[in-house]
């Protein structure tokens, strides 16, 4: 008896917490043409060498790019932009890889192990099975923190998801070159739901 108390005792908060988990219900998650680009970034790579260069980076640096000196006399600077009004080629490249992604989660089978408890932020093994368009996973890892709750797909991951109240986020990166020189790199969140 003395036994089956302790153990209760040492179990309780483990089960308490994983009621708190945002388990996805069993079905079929697909992309139903919502997204949003949550962040844009330019990158613009500077050889050095010259004055021109140099006062490149200068410029740069004073419309609010951060450089890093790089080898061979180049540095890298970057800027975050506002997303909004992201290019229509973004936009629909986002869109085709969205439309052929889906997540199908199976039915849990046996209770949510916790795997590391931190101040601020807990790793979970749900035993629930998960196919995507391109995988199959018997357990994923559900990383908790105070604001953001995530799932990850294989080991290491292989895809992640972002989980709200109503649904799924799958966040994707992509990258446009303007030139030799200049790229930008976008990051879009693809919404996923029953």
């Amino acid at each position: 008896m003395k036994i089956i108390i302790i153990l209760s005792i040492l179990f309780a908060p483990a089960l308490t917490l994983a009621q708190d988990l945002k388990i996805p219900a069993p079905g079929k998650y697909q992309f139903h043409g919502q997204y949003s680009v949550v962040l844009k970034k330019r990158y613009e790579a500077v050889y050095t060498g010259s004055s021109e260069g140099k006062e490149r980076v200068e410029k740069l640096r004073s419309e609010g790019s951060t450089c890093e000196a790089k080898p061979n006399s180049f540095y890298l600077c970057s800027q975050f932009l506002n997303p909004n009004g992201s290019e229509k080629e973004i936009a629909d490249r986002a869109r085709k890889v969205f439309e052929k992604k889906y997540f199908q989660f199976f039915e849990i089978q046996g209770e949510p192990k916790l795997v590391t408890k931190g101040d601020s932020m807990e790793f979970w093994e749900i035993p629930q099975m998960v196919t995507t368009d391109q995988n199959k996973y018997e357990t994923y890892q559900y990383m908790k923190s105070e604001n953001i709750e995530k799932i990850f797909l294989g080991s290491p991951a292989q895809d992640t998801l972002n989980i709200d109240l109503d649904g799924l986020n799958y966040p994707l990166s992509l990258q446009k070159t303007e030139s030799k020189w200049v790229y930008y790199s976008y990051l879009i969140l693809g919404r996923y739901t029953l």
